[in-house]
């Protein structure tokens, strides 16, 4: 049983994984065209609806699909198909009528969000384009939290891939023609945003088809007749396990946009920017937050994957496979954030150059990119083990610690934001001190629910051997190249060779392990072609 858990979850992980690098290569083409497109003025108010957008998706999606993903992993892992069921038609209501109520108020106030919340008045119309989103949203995370607690990832990656695609084509025709036609940042910002509305539809009619279509496979089959709970108990559970969530998720997003509205106010009262110049700003610090968040999705999707299995096997009490999953969980994301934090510091130049053209918007890019790059590794802990205290059904612990880091966050910013040989800079800083604090909180309680999982420290020194390298190798490359090519085959040469120098490097300081190669495509000749095998990692 543990070794079928096991290769559910690294099934489930490398599909998901997969889609997620698709994606956010999808969504970085869309964010470097869009940039370059609208601007950094127009990527600021892109960014600032955001703000708001990501308050409502948390109330309404923040617990429901972890809620919905351990509820449905339990029934299943005792054999309740028809339990299962009932909690995603009780579900999937509630996500309708939460979706419909906050689309409704992102839209009717979007005036007071971008005046009073954000203090950007200019992000009126893109929050407005924005707020459908909401709704779509929901359905998504319905049926996504359905199929992730079945282990079956594949639909949650074919709608994440239509979403991204179906972003870039409409998203980006329609800022083109709102830039050719009006020549305001402000409606660019919007344009751009009704393509991201438009694409959520997309990804929710099509898991909305995926869904009936598997439910008529499933009809005929035979399910045991076991009791299945009322609908108004499984309401009940679903909300006992999603509200602190949404609560703690809520409370971080509304300090985010406390956080946005420090910025805005200690760069134009404080340092006296025009609201034009501080918009600006903001929109560099929210295109180096695009490359910061990239390794974090990769392992968000890993985290999907790991709850159900450890939710799963503790409904049936098996402490072996919650530590082996426990401590696999937290090797990946060592193993996804580690390098990517040193090729981010390395390459910050090239990167802030692909944003912007304009020479102080790329530098301001560099900046920051180089300040928060190190807070890519805190970010990846943080979502593993998030996930991790979920699955034993502690929500209340990383909603708390979110809040802690939240605050923290948010008197270092108005502290350094506001001095200015540091401005914009103090984002960067603010958000890697609180990300660390919130990492170490999360991994104190990880370690009380799970006392035997691997020392830290032992797994991440081979991989810190491993990355330098990597880095070192990889920067030369990258000069060297520079010299016969252009800039950006120049980089992207420089990132094949660094992904080949930290492989190797892995697999000869054993940082990598037999587990983790078999989560790549071909994995099981892989392990057999370079003889990798520990006998201990997941012993059943």
């Amino acid at each position: 049983m543990a070794e079928e858990k096991r290769q559910g979850f690294l099934k489930g992980a490398a599909i998901l994984s997969m889609s997620t690098i698709i994606v956010k290569a999808v969504g970085l083409v869309f964010s470097l065209l869009l940039a370059n497109q609208i601007g950094a003025v127009g990527v600021g108010y892109f960014n600032s609806a955001y703000g708001v957008f990501a308050v409502f998706n948390a109330l309404a999606t923040a617990g429901l699909p972890v809620a919905v993903s351990k509820m449905i992993s339990s029934a299943y892992a005792v054999g309740k198909k028809k339990q299962a069921d009932r909690i995603f038609i009780v579900a999937f209501t509630a996500f309708i009528l939460l979706g419909l109520i906050f689309s409704l108020a992102m839209f009717f106030f979007s005036e007071q969000f971008a005046v009073h919340f954000i203090g950007s008045p200019g992000a009126n119309f893109a929050i407005k384009a924005l707020a459908p989103t909401v709704f779509f949203v929901c359905i998504m995370s319905s049926v996504r939290g359905y199929f992730q607690g079945r282990s079956h990832m594949m639909p949650t990656a074919i709608s994440q891939i239509i979403e991204s695609v179906a972003k870039v084509v409409i998203g980006l025709s329609l800022a083109m023609y709102a830039e050719t036609r009006f020549q305001d940042s402000q409606l660019s910002a919007a344009a751009a945003i009704l393509g991201v509305s438009a694409s959520a539809a997309l990804g929710a009619v099509y898991l909305l088809f995926y869904k009936r279509y598997k439910a008529s496979k499933e009809k005929n089959m035979a399910s045991p007749n076991r009791i299945v709970s009322s609908r108004s108990e499984i309401a009940k559970d679903l909300f006992r396990l999603a509200i602190p969530i949404a609560i703690g998720s809520c409370l971080l997003y509304i300090l985010d946009m406390a956080d946005t509205k420090i910025i805005y106010d200690r760069l134009q009262n404080v340092l006296m920017y025009s609201e034009e110049a501080a918009v600006a700003l903001y929109g560099t610090w929210g295109s180096a937050l695009k490359l910061y968040d990239l390794p974090g999705s990769i392992v968000i999707a890993v985290s999907s994957s790991i709850l159900p299995v450890i939710s799963g096997a503790f409904s049936r009490k098996e402490q072996g496979t919650i530590t082996r999953m426990t401590t696999s969980g937290i090797r990946i994301s060592f193993l996804i954030t580690i390098p990517c934090s040193v090729g981010l510091m390395s390459f910050a130049g090239p990167l802030g150059r692909l944003f912007y053209s304009d020479v102080e918007e790329s530098a301001g890019v560099e900046r920051l990119l180089t300040l928060v790059a190190i807070g890519v590794v805190f970010n990846g802990i943080l979502y593993i083990t998030n996930s991790i205290m979920q699955a034993h059904g502690r929500v209340n612990t990383p909603v708390i610690n979110m809040v802690i880091g939240g605050v923290i966050r948010l008197i270092t910013n108005y502290i350094l934001v506001g001095m200015p040989e540091i401005n914009i800079a103090g984002a960067a800083a603010s958000t890697v001190l609180s990300t660390f604090i919130m990492m170490v909180l999360n991994l104190i309680a990880v370690y009380r629910l799970v006392p035997k999982i691997e020392n830290p420290l032992r797994i991440v020194l081979p991989m810190i051997i491993s990355a330098a390298v990597m880095g070192v190798c990889s920067y030369a490359a990258f000069y060297g190249l520079k010299l016969f090519l252009p800039e950006k085959i120049s980089m992207l040469l420089a990132i094949i060779v660094a992904v080949a120098v930290y492989f190797t490097m892995a697999v000869l300081t054993k940082a990598i392990k037999e587990s983790d190669l078999r989560m790549l495509p071909k994995g099981d000749q892989l392990v057999r072609k370079l003889h990798i095998h520990d006998p201990r990692h997941f012993k059943t």
